[in-house]
């Protein structure tokens, strides 16, 4: 029974120090987003946008979709956790439509699946969607 009770204790601690280090990482994301939109801002030819873009960390990427939306006026609702996030990186609000965000940061081309399976989400949750992404968009995908 002892043993039963240290090994919960471990477990909660454990959990503890997850949400704590994942809410840290939110907001090192954030603030890290904020620059990078300056700095993005400050480059005027859109392939050097596009491949400073794609240089970037995957979620400071979703962070600066959703500070970007924020500045021009949207109510924005972030997820708590980056992945296992059912499709959707975040919400926004604006003039009574609802916006369902997905942001893909992509070398490459974009997978039409991925497009595919966020225009059934959004159709599903009855909102419009906003699927950025840095990548390529083939034929399959429009």
């Amino acid at each position: 029974m002892l043993r039963k009770a240290r090994v919960l204790r471990v477990y909660s601690v454990h959990i503890w120090f997850l949400n704590f280090f994942q809410k840290k990482r939110h907001v090192v994301n954030r603030i890290n987003a904020s620059r990078y939109l300056k700095t993005l801002a400050e480059l005027e030819i859109p392939q050097d946008q596009f491949y400073y873009l794609r240089g970037l960390n995957a979620f400071v990427f979703e962070e600066m979709i959703l500070t970007a939306l924020k500045k021009h006026g949207f109510k924005i609702i972030g997820n708590k956790r980056y992945t296992g996030d059912g499709g959707i990186d975040g919400r926004a609000y604006k003039n009574d439509q609802h916006y369902l965000i997905q942001a893909k940061r992509y070398r490459k081309h974009i997978n039409p699946a991925h497009v595919t399976e966020f225009a059934e989400i959004c159709k599903r949750r009855k909102g419009k969607g906003l699927f950025v992404h840095t990548g390529r968009t083939g034929a399959m995908s429009r």
